[in-house]
This record gives structure tokens, sequence and C-alpha cells, in this order.
């Protein structure tokens, strides 16, 4: 599966599945205080998620890390290919 695109119904790109939601939320939190090393943005590490995890009171299963590390390789992965693209489309 990996390396391969996803693509889903237009119905269904704005939605998740309500099981997960949660995860989603919580994806989106540690997103907002995600740091940059000048060069762009950082991955979440498990320092990251601990600490955010510690101090919101949260208590994440091991599936659920596995998932918000997934998303945030998504989300780096996307933000290279539009950055590729939009230097590509300035040349």
């Amino acid at each position: 599966m990996l390396g391969k695109k996803i693509v889903a119904p237009p119905d269904q790109l704005n939605t998740c599945p309500r099981e997960v939601e949660h995860v989603w939320g919580w994806f989106m939190e540690l997103h907002t205080q995600r740091g940059s090393n000048g060069f762009g943005e950082n991955s979440l590490s498990f320092v990251d998620m601990e600490a955010w995890a510690r101090l919101t009171g949260r208590s994440v299963r091991p599936w659920e890390v596995q998932l918000i590390l997934a998303l945030d390789r998504t989300f780096l992965l996307q933000k290279s290919e539009d950055g590729r693209r939009n230097k590509d489309s300035k040349s």
C-alpha cells in the first residue's frame, strides 16, 4: 500500500469514519503546534505526542499513535509534492 495514492469518491473527500474522528482531532491539535527547521515543517515526534498526551490528559492507544504518525507522513508527503509542483510551474 505504501507509495500508492488512494483516491476517494468526491462525496467522501470531507468525511472521516466516526470510529477515528477523535484521532483526526488529536492530529489536528498536534499539527497546530508543529515546529519547523527553516527548510520546512518538522514531523511529529514521540516526544511531541507524549508531552501533548500528558498535558491534555489523553490516554492514547498504540494503534492511535500509529494512525497519527501515518497522517503526519501523508501530510508531509503531500506538502512536499505540492512544493515541487509549485516550483515546476514557476520554471
